[in-house]
């Protein structure tokens, strides 16, 4: 019985690495997202802009942040969730994971 019984905590502990695992791997937000007219597919990372006002448009399943500076750098000016939009007179980069 005792076999038995550690046998059945060692699967459970097993499923729960493998869960917590598959929970921590990063991926790029599937969709759309448009910043002032283009439209990148599946993004990932950090996007510049060189004109104001910025305009996201979030047609991803992902929440992506506007930054006052390039790079993603500053204060945010803003958070567009998964079908949102947002207008931003002092944005210039957009993150998104």
């Amino acid at each position: 019985m005792t076999y038995l019984r550690k046998a059945v905590w060692v699967s459970i502990l097993a499923v729960g690495i493998s869960g917590f695992l598959t929970l921590t791997v990063a991926q790029a937000a599937q969709g759309s997202l448009l910043i002032n007219g283009t439209t990148y597919r599946d993004p990932s990372g950090c996007y510049d802009s060189d004109s104001a006002p910025l305009t996201v448009s979030n047609y991803t399943n992902g929440r992506a942040w506007a930054y006052r500076e390039m790079g993603c750098q500053g204060a945010l000016t803003g958070i567009v969730d998964p079908s949102g939009t947002i207008i931003s007179g002092t944005g210039r980069s957009v993150f998104i994971q």
